[in-house]
């Protein structure tokens, strides 16, 4: 894995199913549309004075949306059946079903991520590599699926600018997915779930250093993981040349 080298952005949202990371994913695109802008160069009139750096809004072209896996990707498909097969893979050979996720993350870093990161675009991605913690049971599991992830993604394997995991008490998630009418697969028992969020933290202790930031969001309103993350993420949209600005010119 390497650090993002391209102009653009690359942000991370993560979590078991119902820790709320899409929620805030959706919320955090919204206030980046309303709040922020970046210069541009163009032809600007100011008195007599002609500029060629003007600013504008963010709009939705500046910002591209990405899922792991994806069911627009063939691979990605397979794997949402797969998930509901009590004798497939995820419960058979675990650690290889993560081959599949590694391909698909493979193809979605071909032609979505790195094309939008070299356009100069914000990349808000609801799971990236971070989830084969799914998987694991043991740092050396983690470690393992890692090294598995690098062999098959290759020079592809970009790392994000910054990881935000959310972190929710097992049941909190159970009944959060069932209120939305969710058929559980077996990511998503209690169990699991709990298994889940220790070999998050773990995968933290692992990759140190590596823009990993844990949000707790066992709370109702969502609005509060969001003023969390935007404070963090407010000084990092800063640093790469956006400009915080609610009053931004169109």
């Amino acid at each position: 894995m390497i650090p993002n080298p391209y102009p653009g952005l690359f942000i991370v949202f993560e979590g078991c199913d119902g820790s709320g990371k899409s929620t805030i994913r959706g919320m955090v695109m919204d206030v980046i549309l309303r709040d922020f802008a970046i210069k541009s160069r163009g032809m600007g009139l100011s008195g007599n004075i002609i500029s060629l750096n003007t600013t504008r809004r963010l709009n939705t072209q500046d910002i591209v949306l990405v899922k792991e896996p994806g069911k627009d990707r063939p691979i990605g498909a397979k794997i949402y059946e797969e998930l509901f097969k009590s004798d497939g893979l995820h419960n058979t050979d675990p650690v290889g079903f993560q081959s599949w996720y590694a391909l698909d993350s493979k193809q979605n870093l071909r032609e979505n991520i790195i094309p939008a990161l070299r356009a100069s675009r914000i990349v808000l991605a609801d799971r990236f590599r971070h989830s084969l913690v799914l998987s694991a049971k043991s740092q050396g599991d983690i470690e393992r699926l890692m090294a598995t992830n690098q062999m098959i993604i290759g020079e592809d394997f970009i790392w994000p600018d910054v990881t935000f995991i959310f972190e929710v008490d097992a049941k909190k998630a159970i009944e959060r997915l069932k209120k939305k009418g969710v058929a559980l697969d077996e990511f998503e028992k209690e169990d699991h779930i709990n298994r889940t969020v220790g070999m998050y933290r773990l995968l933290g202790d692992v990759y140190k250093n590596k823009g990993i930031v844990y949000i707790n969001n066992s709370e109702d309103d969502p609005n509060i993981a969001l003023d969390k993350v935007m404070s963090i993420l407010g000084p990092i949209l800063s640093k790469r040349g956006f400009i915080f600005d609610p009053r931004a010119a169109i």
